[in-house]
């Protein structure tokens, strides 16, 4: 299973993987409950597990290229530019629901989201 980093995260220490948001990486280890070790193309090291979400082989990682902001009260959300994200959901009239950093969803018009080239781990599951 695939995992996706949803931010940015630098090196604090000796043995930390440093990673960017949308990079992919292969758990290796989740026997820390806040920092995984993982594999990312040829590097290893760990990562705290709050910035790493799951993609399940139908879901996309897609980049925001507009910001937009939602009204208030409503079933979307809203998010900034270059933040990373995953798609849910099946376009539907031009809004799909994605999955943020911060693990809130909601519909987001997708003319405002991109694909994104990222590193991916190299390992297979």
């Amino acid at each position: 299973m695939s995992y996706v980093a949803l931010e940015d995260v630098g090196d604090t220490k000796k043995g930390d993987l440093p990673i960017r948001a949308g990079d992919m990486v292969h758990v290796l280890d989740k026997t820390n409950k806040d920092w995984w070790m993982v594999k990312r193309e040829t590097e290893t090291g760990f990562v705290p597990v709050q910035c790493l979400e799951k993609v399940q082989p139908w879901e996309r990682v897609l980049r925001v290229a507009r910001t937009y902001t939602a009204p208030e009260h409503s079933d979307q959300i809203s998010l900034k530019r270059n933040q990373v994200v995953i798609q849910i959901s099946n376009v539907d009239n031009g809004w799909t629901i994605v999955k943020a950093s911060d693990k809130r969803t909601g519909r987001f018009p997708y003319q405002y989201l991109s694909p994104m080239l990222r590193r991916q781990s190299t390992v297979s599951t």
